[in-house]
């Protein structure tokens, strides 16, 4: 396995790093630290030719200027909660309907969500033997 990371621009004073974590066949996902974003999955298919499996921009500007959150992985919560409402030990708690009576993907607070989006993460490297 080999990670390699690359300055990938800047964004509101912060740089931003593209990181390419890589097997032994050479399948690799892409991840950058601007909205904790997945830009490229590369794995082989059934006669082993690499291929990409998810959408993405070749440049940070593509993502700066996207509106429909491609490759976006940090919200409060990943897909739609049934009319907005869950319990979790009998105790039942109500969110922000966003979504036709039910809240998809972290609610209708957009400003809170889009911060998550557009942080550029501070990423600290660790190493075990």
């Amino acid at each position: 396995m080999a990670i390699t990371a690359k300055k990938w621009g800047d964004h509101k004073d912060k740089e931003v790093w593209l990181f390419r974590l890589q097997n032994n066949n050479g399948a690799y996902v892409e991840l950058t630290n601007y909205g904790a974003t997945i830009v490229a999955i590369v794995v082989p298919d059934q006669m082993t030719r690499l291929g990409h499996v998810v959408l993405g921009f070749n440049s940070l500007k593509g993502y700066l200027d996207d509106q429909c959150y491609i490759g976006s992985t940090i919200g409060r919560f990943a897909n739609r909660i049934a009319n907005y409402t869950f319990s979790i030990d009998d105790k039942q708690y109500h969110l922000q309907p966003n979504d036709y009576g039910n809240s998809n993907h972290g609610g209708g607070e957009v400003a809170l969500i889009s911060r998550y989006l557009t942080f550029s993460w501070t990423v600290i490297p660790s190493y075990s033997g």
